[in-house]
């Protein structure tokens, strides 16, 4: 879907640049600004691909650690090494 939107507005953008001789000095401002515009559009367009990309990178990471199970033994002895801790009494004075 990203792509065929920044394959449009790279054909805008192209579209743009061919007509730029044939219009008028008034139009000249005009498809300046609309030329900024594409630019930025396609700016913006890369770095949200980016970051849903990174996103969902992160959500299968997340996805993949959570299916593993984790082994009772592991966890009691996590509980046993907490539980076996002394406890440091403070004296008063």
């Amino acid at each position: 879907m990203i792509e065929r939107v920044t394959k449009s507005l790279e054909t805008a953008q192209a579209d743009l640049s061919a007509i730029r001789g044939s219009i008028g000095t008034g139009a000249s401002d005009l498809r300046k600004d609309v030329s900024r515009l594409l630019r930025d559009a396609r700016r913006d367009l890369t770095k949200m691909s980016k970051a849903v990309r990174r996103d969902l990178e992160r959500a299968q990471k997340d996805l993949a650690s959570a299916a593993k199970p984790v082994s009772t033994r592991a966890r009691r002895g996590t509980r046993a090494a907490t539980a076996a801790k002394p406890r440091s009494r403070g004296t008063a004075k």
